[in-house]
């Protein structure tokens, strides 16, 4: 059951009552039978396809694939007005020693994880606090191995470490762009999944506060492959 909420976000006061119905539609289909009636035969349906159809062998080259899933939820996403502060997130992995993104490296190889994300709408002028960016690794190869859980240290960044822009129309800005560096040897060879997490916390980076409910961002990498050259 969905209830009445009010959320409020800096100076501003949203009030929202989501409700939700559903509607079932039955259709019912009288058939006559007769113990003496004879259907028709028919003949089976020819589904004939063409070599090329049967089956379309990948581009070769093939174009690499660098897809993120992501996600971010904010006090707004319950309210009618959803828009009014919303966020986007992206992450990639950059081969520091070639300088280009990959999802496939070696072992030994130093790498960067780079966090991006944005906050938008008209309602984001007074928010303020520190934001948390925390790295996770999952190893899905199956193989047990010390590099999964925690990668490297979260770190923090003030909302207002970066200016706040005017969009039109009406509305305002701010986007963030956080790398975490890692030597070669951090990840042992295998296949593995990268989420980024990002919550906000009131007050300060200094002096943090409670996490403020109802925000947080994650994009994740679903395959990233260290190998041993």
């Amino acid at each position: 059951m969905l209830t009445a909420r009010r959320v409020v976000v800096g100076m501003g006061l949203i009030s929202a009552a989501p409700t939700l119905s559903a509607q079932t539609t039955l259709i019912k289909r009288g058939l006559r039978s007769s113990r003496y009636r004879r259907w028709p035969e028919t003949a089976p349906a020819k589904h004939d396809l063409t070599e090329e159809k049967k089956m379309a062998a990948p581009p070769c080259p093939q174009p690499q694939d660098f897809s993120v899933l992501s996600g971010f939820i904010t006090p707004a996403n319950d309210t009618t007005a959803p828009d009014s502060f919303a966020g986007s997130i992206t992450a990639s992995v950059i081969d520091t020693s070639e300088n280009e993104t990959v999802r496939i490296l070696e072992s030994a190889d130093p790498f960067r994880v780079l966090v991006e994300w944005c906050i938008c709408g008209q309602l984001i002028q007074p928010v303020a606090g520190c934001w948390n960016v925390s790295l996770f690794l999952n190893r899905i190869d199956g193989i047990a191995g010390p590099s999964s859980g925690p990668l490297g240290t979260p770190q923090t960044t003030q909302v207002d470490s970066v200016p706040l822009q005017s969009v039109q129309p009406e509305s305002f800005q701010r986007c963030y762009s956080l790398p975490f560096d890692f030597p070669g040897g951090t990840v042992v060879p295998g296949v593995y999944s990268l989420v980024a997490v990002i919550t906000l916390s009131t007050i300060s980076c200094a002096n943090p506060g409670p996490l403020v409910g109802d925000l947080l961002g994650y994009a994740e990498i679903p395959v990233l492959v260290f190998f041993v050259d």
